[in-house]
Formats: structure tokens, sequence, C-alpha cells
């Protein structure tokens, strides 16, 4: 990202500003010196800004701030802000300067980021199996569908963090189900197979099939050592008569 920066004196006027601070604002920088900072914002904008530059004024500083802005030919965009305030040596105001740069890119992907997830949440929620999201090697839960509540009773804020030992009915399937999971990994495996017990929240143990898919780095699948992030559907087993053709594979 280009950095835009801009000085402006204690009256708010523009005294000096770089190529980048110019262009993203659709001027040259001669017409920018002499006017005043206002010329940057739209009256709503410009409330909040004041906001920020009596506090630069007051505290010295700020950063980081995301502040949208006008051009020049009244289209607006969004930027992230710093700016800090120089003295003399009796404290008096000599100028603010102002470091700017365009976020609207890294803005337009976060909304699009939001979508996707939106849609992923969906789509995941709207599958009857249970899909948990795996930080591996830590097996910490980062994600669950809905299913997960429907069945095993957990809500999604009561298991993302926790360590995936909390859904087994005890320690030693925990880690026979982790011994599987490394032996697959090891051997290559992009899923793996494996019937075992979850435990519900009311203390119920039910029979799942669980398909863990372990998510590719650099083309490789990760080894224990390394950080990575395995996808699982477990499929409860009393449903297994709907869907022969799939469970018939893994006989």
């Amino acid at each position: 990202a280009q950095y835009g920066v801009g000085i402006a004196d204690p009256n708010g006027n523009m005294t000096y500003v770089n190529e980048a601070f110019a262009a993203m604002h659709g001027y040259t920088p001669d017409e920018i010196i002499g006017q005043h900072f206002s010329i940057f914002y739209t009256e709503e904008q410009l409330e909040a800004v004041e906001k920020l530059r009596k506090h630069c004024i007051q505290k010295g500083s700020f950063a980081g701030e995301e502040v949208w802005r006008k051009r020049k030919d009244g289209t607006v965009f969004p930027s992230s802000m710093s700016m800090i305030s120089v003295t003399d040596d009796k404290g008096n105001l000599l100028y603010l300067s102002a470091m700017v740069i365009d976020i609207t890119e890294r803005k337009r992907m976060e909304e699009e980021l939001i979508r996707s997830r939106d849609y992923l949440a969906k789509l995941t929620d709207s599958i009857t199996d249970m899909i948990f999201d795996v930080k591996l090697p830590e097996r910490v839960i980062r994600h669950v569908n809905k299913s997960v509540e429907t069945i095993l009773g957990y809500k999604a804020e009561e298991l993302i963090g926790q360590s995936a030992e909390i859904i087994y009915p005890n320690h030693e399937t925990y880690l026979e189900v982790g011994r599987r999971l490394e032996e697959g990994r090891k051997r290559g495996e992009p899923t793996v197979v494996s019937e075992h017990e979850l435990k519900c929240k009311d203390g119920q143990v039910i029979l799942v099939e669980g398909r863990p898919t372990f998510l590719k780095e650099n083309g490789k699948i990760a080894l224990k050592c390394q950080k990575g992030r395995g996808c699982a559907i477990s499929r409860h087993c009393l449903h297994r008569w709907q869907i022969p053709n799939i469970y018939s594979e893994s006989s």
C-alpha cells in the first residue's frame, strides 16, 4: 500500500502533501497546498475527524483509525489514518502530520470473506452430518455446524476453542482415535474412516462413523509436528440404513 502523508498548520490549512496523498484524493499536490483539510471529508465525516484531531492535539498522537474520506469528484473511500502533533518547546502547536492508507481493497476483501463465511456457514448448517473443523496437531475445535448441537447437545460456543477430547466418552477413546488419525497421515491418506463413540452433553454415548479430512499445506499433508487443519464429518450410525452405499465402502 502507498502511504499518503499530509501536514497541516494549527488552523487546519495544508502545508505539505506527498504524491500518494494527493493521488488518492484525486488532486495534484499544488491543488491541495493552502486548502483547509475539510475538503477531504463530507459534513458527516468531518464531525468524527474533528474529534480525532482534538484527541491528537491533547494526547500527541493516534494510530490506525478507520476514517472515510472524500475525493475531488465527491466519491468516498475508507482509509486507515495515523496522526501526530508537533509542538515547540513551550507546548505551542506547530503542525499536525497525518499518514493515510487507502484501504478500499482491504475492505472489499474483508466483506467478501464475510460473505464467504456466511455462505459456508449456511451450507454446513444445512448438512445433517456433524462437521468439526479442528486445528492440528493440538486437536482444538475451531468450528462446528448446527448438527453438532442437534445430535450432541452442545452449542457452538461451548465447543469452539476446546480440546476435541470434550466430545469423547473417555481419554482412552480420544487417544485411540488420535492414533488412527496419525497412522492415516503417515500413510498419506487425505481421509481416514474411523468408527468410534462420542459423548453427548447429557452423558449419552453414541456410535458414529467419522471421516476426518486433512487439509493440505503446500501440497503436502501436514505431519504431526506441523500445524494444520482437519475437517471431520461424523455420521450417527443410527442413520446407517439410510445410506447403505457409503457405509459399504468401509466394510
